[in-house]
């Protein structure tokens, strides 16, 4: 994906959070697919990021998950099998 759009400064990790958090590198940007935001992953997701860091969560139906951290809604998108929303929260929020 990264090829396709033409990104040459980007740094991909494959990985689950709980085997990532333990690492104290920086990230500008996390994305979380199919997960919900729960207490536990806060303090990890933090840690990863940069000042100023964000995560895009991509989701299907339900987003109440993400109500105490201030979410800003990028994208959401209605098809036949169901809806599908991008989620942004700061890494501010996560404090």
């Amino acid at each position: 994906m990264t090829a396709e759009l033409g990104l040459d400064k980007v740094h991909v990790v494959n990985a689950r959070l709980e085997d990532h958090a333990t690492q104290g590198i920086g990230y500008d940007l996390i994305l979380c697919r199919a997960v919900k935001m729960e207490e536990r992953y806060r303090y990890p997701l933090y840690r990863l990021l940069n000042d100023g860091g964000k995560v895009v969560f991509f989701k299907a139906i339900q987003s109440s998950d993400l109500d105490d951290y201030q979410p800003k809604l990028l994208l959401k998108e209605q098809h036949p099998w169901g809806s599908r929303s991008l989620w942004e929260v700061s890494r501010k929020a996560l404090a």
